[in-house]
């Protein structure tokens, strides 16, 4: 079952924010939530 989440590489120091409008710049897709891990 596909749950609409996906993982990416970013770079240490990006911030959520940063992360959320890349990948809604890169994929025309709107980003509901964005979770980081170390």
């Amino acid at each position: 079952m596909a749950t609409g989440k996906y993982l990416f590489r970013v770079h240490p120091k990006a911030t959520k924010t940063e992360i959320a409008l890349a990948v809604a710049d890169a994929f025309k897709v709107e980003v509901v939530a964005v979770n980081t891990m170390h």
